[in-house]
């Protein structure tokens, strides 16, 4: 992965412009993406009814790396044979 990720620091803290967040540096995209699906994911789990929401996301999240570290290394297996 090739950037870190920054959060904001709070919708009073951190100020949209049509370039992106000058508290963040994350791009207006980046951001909207974001809330989406921060938004998707709770709306799952009020829609599943959980209640153990720790247990759901503690497994979500290591899906979640897994997954992320297997097509990260993938990208970069491609981008070192030469493929873009």
């Amino acid at each position: 992965m090739s950037r870190q990720f920054t959060a904001c620091k709070g919708k009073t803290l951190c100020i949209e412009d049509t370039a992106g967040c000058r508290g963040c540096g994350r791009t207006l995209d980046e951001i909207h993406t974001t809330r989406r699906l921060v938004d998707e994911l709770a709306n799952f789990i009020v829609d599943m009814d959980y209640d153990n929401v720790d247990e759901f996301m503690n497994y979500f999240v290591s899906k979640v790396v897994k997954k992320a570290n297997y097509l990260d290394d993938g990208k970069r297996r491609a981008v070192s044979n030469g493929c873009h």
